[in-house]
């Protein structure tokens, strides 16, 4: 019963982090949520494997995004750079949701971070939450006119300009550092640095967000403005 658990809210953890950059990006839900449905109960049931292997979180994780890119381009995207910044949108944005979501509930409890993770209530409170924060988001940006559709055609294009490329390579290999990071300081004990570091990490997911991911979107805005 507990394995069962486990898949279904793995499975919509996948879903929910593969639907927020299909929708960000501006692609058809319609066309989409298939694909990401297959793909996210293959990482469910991988995600599941690897976690029952003796391998440490960090390979663990790598492994994950590894195998997400390649799903990702194999029954979706047209090009790798595409599979690339899906999936790293998608785990940065969903990492860093669950970070801030923990850093409240640690704060608000005066729980202690290692004890924290290491209870399955909070873990499964903490996945749930995540995933409802991330099911009304998609919702809002499904419904908004505001999407990044040109930053979609250049990464599905033939052609991209090689400024705009060096960007999107950059912000996609950060998210995934993002990702890394924090990963490694939520999982480790606890130590005298712990809480200056997880503000370093939500600080550096925010520096992400807003010097990268803003420009590209007010960019996408101009340029439907401009059409």
């Amino acid at each position: 019963m507990d394995i069962i658990i486990t898949l279904v809210l793995s499975f919509f953890e996948w879903l929910c982090l593969f639907l927020f950059p299909i929708m960000i990006l501006g692609y058809s839900f319609k066309g989409s949520y298939k694909a990401m449905a297959l793909i996210a109960g293959m990482m469910s049931i991988f995600s599941l494997l690897l976690h029952h292997s003796p391998l440490l979180i960090p390979y663990i994780i790598i492994l994950q995004i590894l195998s997400a890119l390649l799903l990702v381009r194999c029954f979706f995207a047209n090009k790798m750079l595409e599979a690339f910044v899906i999936t790293s949108i998608g785990y940065g944005f969903y990492i860093f949701i669950q970070m801030i979501i923990i850093e409240f509930l640690v704060r608000a409890f005066s729980w202690k971070y290692f004890n924290f993770l290491s209870d399955n209530f909070n873990k499964t409170s903490t996945q749930l939450m995540t995933i409802i924060f991330l099911i009304f988001t998609c919702l809002l940006v499904k419904q908004s006119t505001y999407q990044l559709n040109e930053v979609r055609s250049m990464i599905k294009g033939p052609r991209m300009n090689k400024k705009h490329r060096i960007l999107i390579s950059l912000i996609s290999v950060s998210t995934v550092a993002f990702i890394c990071s924090t990963a490694y300081i939520l999982l480790s004990e606890d130590t005298a640095y712990k809480e200056l570091s997880i503000l370093l990490v939500i600080s550096n997911g925010y520096r992400i967000y807003y010097f990268n991911i803003l420009p590209l979107f007010a960019y996408s805005i101009s340029e439907t403005t401009n059409t």
